[in-house]
């Protein structure tokens, strides 16, 4: 019956006249090629530089190969032939230093968006980070876990000795080292690459460490676009650097690795358009969901679990790090927006120069008192960096403090702010409602709050650059230089500042709960923030309270003053008056 069949297609099994689904012979294994992430830091190559088929291919004769993860596809064709990437050689510099150079070998790989320098050679030339960006990485898979690389220059000589200026992301690899690239023989044995100045001189033996991977944002910066190909020779692209070969070597084989398997290396990154008014609809729907939820879903209990573990009690007062989200959007360093508030700031104080100088002395007090503390530009940055824009709040019926710095925390122009990069983390429990109802249910009332209390607790190094802010060396000038610093403290406006001091207290009053378990229960549901709102049934025992928060918080919260805690009332007891921060008149 198969004789009469008028159709011409034949089994892809076994080239007979019938259907595959009727074949009778072995059927041969079909291997597909896994989905390619959205955007590669290196085009998929085997260690022998073959690219894997954009289709399926099966293997011939019985061979047949087990995969193991999603980074083993088949090569359509010849597995020994030889395929160039566009590597070059080329020397690099830092920036401010273009005396040091250091040779270097690159490849072009337009298919990825971003370019790449491995942290050795970022290392090598002493590089500077200018700021963090988060991308999505994965390792020949559609998942992966977002990572904090640096930004960093450099500066790269052209064939002409002119200099062009790279921005490249640093990652600890870019690729593992590429093997048979005969490029030597393929300029040997084509007439047509004879007489090209190539970039790069290499043999099918040599094993090419790959130092930079440059993306589309570079890519044309060096890439001409004229290009040379003739038939069964890879294809030539001049650059900047010399002219680059590409795609397979017909007429040689390649017997560094006879094996199929493709070694897949990749950076994904999220590529997404954001709507700023998506994003606001986002901010508002969460805050909602989080009002409707007080008091039903835990508020980050980890958050606090990792505070614990990385409070330090040095050089007299506590130091905490602040609570970054896990995968939080990239932080831009805002330092146009701080310069730009600054500017403003300045012109409107000046036509009040009382509050103007009073707003100087109060940074220069902070500077003195090592609350704040200048920026080294010529030191590496340990973490990421970040401007705070600044403003004055003035209070004329406040007795103490009338003039207050406030850091806005919550300033963004084309990103995200520091306030949404940092968990908020948990209250504790505390309801100012409960502590006023108790408060109102002693005789004798004991109001007080922790003087400076959010100056009083130190950021660990590492996190100090994130919390950056301008200002000038002169106010009086018209035209002042702009100074940058950083705070050692915790500030007052950061969205987890709260929580990093109820946390640094009830860490520190914890201690003492052996002690003292009665009055450590009693402060702890008394304070919310800085302030303290309890009492007692007579005025010893209101006394008695007042001189043991003294003690113990003397202890954790040093300050410039006798005692970090200041009372705004207590009464008339005779040894209480004799204290200096004692006001005898009621609030």
């Amino acid at each position: 019956m198969s004789r009469d069949c008028r159709s011409h297609l034949r089994c892809s099994n076994c080239n007979g006249r019938h259907h595959v689904s009727i074949c009778s012979e072995t059927s041969r294994p079909i291997n597909r090629v896994p989905k390619a992430p959205v955007d590669s830091g290196l085009t998929t190559h085997d260690r022998a530089g073959n690219p894997p088929a954009p289709q399926t291919a099966p293997p011939s004769g019985n061979s047949t190969s087990n995969f193991t993860s999603d980074t083993a596809s088949l090569y359509r064709g010849s597995l020994k032939t030889p395929v160039l990437l566009q590597t070059a050689k080329a020397q690099v510099f830092r920036p401010d230093h273009p005396q040091g150079t250091r040779n270097v070998r690159l490849i072009f790989d337009s298919g990825s968006q971003r370019s790449y320098i491995t942290d050795k050679l970022k290392e090598a030339l002493s590089l500077r980070p200018r700021q963090a960006e988060s991308i999505i990485n994965t390792f020949g898979s559609s998942k992966g876990e977002r990572q904090l690389c640096d930004v960093v220059s450099i500066g790269l000589y052209t064939k002409n000795e002119s200099m062009i200026e790279l921005s490249l992301l640093s990652v600890p690899s870019i690729c593992e080292p590429l093997s048979c690239q005969p490029v030597i023989h393929a300029s040997k044995t084509f007439q047509y690459l004879s007489r090209l100045d190539l970039a790069d001189h290499c043999s099918e033996e040599d094993c090419l460490e790959i130092d930079i991977l440059i993306g589309c944002d570079h890519y044309w910066k060096l890439v001409t676009g004229q290009t040379l190909r003739e038939a069964d020779g890879p294809v030539a692209v001049n650059t900047k650097l010399g002219w680059v070969l590409s795609g397979p070597v017909h007429g040689l084989l390649c017997t560094a690795t006879p094996v199929n398997l493709v070694t897949t290396h990749t950076l994904l990154v999220d590529v997404y358009t954001v709507d700023d008014n998506l994003q606001e609809l986002d901010r508002t729907l969460k805050k909602f969901w989080d009002l409707e939820s007080l008091g039903v879903k835990q508020n980050e209990p980890s958050v606090y679990q990792d505070f614990q573990k990385d409070i330090t009690f040095r050089d007299g007062r506590y130091e905490v790090s602040l609570p970054w989200k896990q995968s939080h959007p990239t932080l831009p360093d805002h330092y146009e927006l701080a310069l730009k508030r600054l500017g403003g700031l300045l012109k409107r104080l000046r036509h009040t120069p009382s509050v103007l100088c009073q707003y100087d002395a109060v940074i220069k007090d902070q500077l003195s008192r090592g609350i704040i503390e200048p920026v080294d530009e010529l030191k590496a940055p340990s973490h990421q960096v970040h401007y705070l824009p600044h403003h004055a709040v003035i209070r004329s019926d406040k007795e103490t403090t009338k003039l207050r710095v406030v850091y806005d925390a919550s300033a963004r122009t084309d990103g995200p702010a520091l306030n949404d990069c940092l968990y908020t983390g948990p209250k504790f429990g505390q309801k100012i409602m409960d502590i006023i109802v108790r408060f109102r249910s002693h005789k004798v009332a004991l109001v007080a709050d922790i003087e400076k209390a959010f100056l009083m607790v130190s950021v660990c190094p590492k996190d100090r650059d994130a919390l950056r802010f301008l200002w000038v060396d002169s106010v009086n000038e018209r035209t002042p230089k702009v100074l940058t610093f950083r705070f050692s403290r915790v500030v007052f406006g950061v969205s987890s500042s709260p929580f990093l001091l109820n946390a640094t207290i009830r860490h520190h009053l914890e201690k003492y709960n052996d002690v003292h378990p009665e009055f450590i229960q009693r402060f702890l549901r008394s304070v919310y923030v800085d302030d303290v709102s309890f009492g007692a049934d007579c005025d010893d025992d209101a006394y008695e309270l007042y001189l043991r928060s003294k003690q113990i918080l003397s202890e954790a919260l040093t300050s410039e003053s006798s005692s970090p805690i200041r009372p705004h009332y207590l009464p008339p007891h005779p040894e209480a008056l004799k204290d200096p921060w004692i006001f005898p008149e009621p609030f």
